[in-house]
């Protein structure tokens, strides 16, 4: 392998991952993450260069040759973000081939500009230097038109078989006809041609960008539809919740009123059943069951679900330090919390055992992580997919929303969610990092 191959095999290894992993930076990033993303660049020049020594320039399979590799090339970005990040089979397709899209864009209006200007530095130090400023300036541009808002918007990929689609797209549109343009300039065509199949190549990117880019949208606006239902739901719940708190006052209130006209009967004596006065005192608990922790939202839906336990014979314990969550948004803390008692309370309600009727939340701060750490008794079977238990209804587009609510909401804000379990115990554990308090 000679000095040239070596050199442009590493910058062919360097703009592909750091391009797919442009795409993957709002991703939860494994330990090492930089040593890690230095390993699938080795790795992938030594694939890019080892094929390009073995592939005859001459050869009629040249070009088959050429994008066999390339298609090789774009598997490794889809094993690299699953390498260097916490991201489903799903999320890591969609970030390969919007990465290695982007490289070709970038690639081939790059190489456009240098052979119509005749922007050849001489030496491949010089060469290998310019070629990385000029992709450097490229995805930036990139990150700012689509990268950037991708990530504020949230980067949610569901399983989509369009997905699969897009694979094909990339492998036989995008890289075939790159590699094709850039064989056929080697053989002189005609400048006219190139000039055409260049803006031809550019425009298959840009649309695959931005398909994807819509398919993203989508995925987004059918989570926002879910999350309107969701709150419906809530909204609706609360009001029967309301509803029923009434009902039980205006019932002790006229449990009171007759032992009071019992107790002045008129006879001179006082009738007095002491079993009422405890039902009373039972459910003056049960209205006072209010937490303080420090932070108004997570008070809010702490006081609803110990209410909710009490009334249906659940142990709550809880242990919350509401400080540790104080940069979250309201909406978040109640989407993130509401969701994973509501599963945890829907799971321990189908356990007969007494002793097992008990939810533990336990919310801290350790090592500049906001630890929330939930476990409750279940029975029947538990399926695990991508990570995430699927839903006991049978119906997962409908009823898994809500720990998929909770793994974005964790996302979010660049932390994880761990969902496992333990014999018949569910566990359930998120991880956020604090942003850190600036220094006077």
């Amino acid at each position: 392998m000679d000095m040239e191959t070596v050199v442009n095999s590493s910058l062919t290894a360097v703009e592909l991952v750091v391009a797919t992993l442009m795409f993957a930076s709002g991703l939860p990033r494994r330990r090492a993450f930089a040593l890690r993303g230095t390993i699938a660049c080795a790795a992938l020049a030594v694939v890019i260069g080892t094929f390009m020594s073995r592939i005859a320039s001459s050869s009629s399979a040249h070009l088959a040759g050429l994008i066999v590799l390339y298609a090789m090339a774009l598997v490794f970005c889809c094993a690299t973000v699953g390498f260097c990040c916490e991201a489903t089979t799903w999320t890591a397709l969609f970030c390969a081939t919007a990465g290695y899209t982007t490289q070709n864009l970038a690639s081939g209006i790059i190489g456009f500009v240098n052979q119509v200007g005749g922007l050849f530095p001489p030496g491949l130090a010089l060469y290998a230097m310019t070629s990385l400023v000029e992709f450097a300036l490229a995805y930036a541009a990139i990150y700012l038109v689509m990268v950037g808002r991708m990530n504020r918007d949230g980067l949610v990929v569901e399983e989509d078989h369009g997905m699969l689609f897009m694979v094909l797209v990339v492998i036989f549109a995008v890289i075939g006809l790159d590699v094709c343009i850039k064989s056929s300039y080697v053989a002189g065509i005609e400048f006219a041609t190139f000039v055409t199949l260049r803006l031809v190549h550019a425009l298959v990117c840009a649309f695959v960008l931005f398909a994807e880019y819509q398919m993203l949208y989508k995925t987004r606006l059918k989570t926002e539809m879910a999350e309107s239902q969701q709150l419906l739901h809530d909204e609706r719940r609360q009001y029967r919740l309301s509803k029923e708190t009434i009902e039980f006052i205006n019932v002790k209130c006229r449990d009171i009123r007759h032992q009071i006209r019992h107790m002045a009967d008129g006879l001179g004596t006082v009738v007095v059943d002491l079993l009422i006065f405890d039902d009373i005192a039972q459910e003056v608990r049960v209205y006072d069951s209010t937490v303080s922790t420090g932070n108004d939202a997570l008070d809010v839906i702490l006081s609803e679900k110990s209410l909710v336990c009490e009334r249906h014979g659940i142990t709550l314990s809880c242990m919350a330090d509401g400080s540790a969550i104080a940069f979250m948004q309201p909406t978040d803390i109640y989407s993130l919390f509401g969701n994973a008692l509501e599963n945890a309370i829907e799971a321990v309600g189908k356990v007969s055992n007494p002793e097992k009727r008990r939810i533990a939340l336990v919310l801290r701060s350790e090592m500049g992580m906001a630890s929330l750490h939930v476990e409750n008794y279940f029975v029947g079977p538990l399926e695990f997919s991508d990570g995430l238990p699927k839903s006991t209804k049978g119906d997962d587009a409908n009823h898994g929303f809500g720990m998929r609510s909770m793994e974005r909401t964790a996302q979010r804000y660049g932390g994880t969610l761990v969902a496992s379990m333990r014999d018949d115990l569910f566990l359930l554990d998120v991880a956020v990092p604090q942003p850190e308090l600036p220094t006077a």
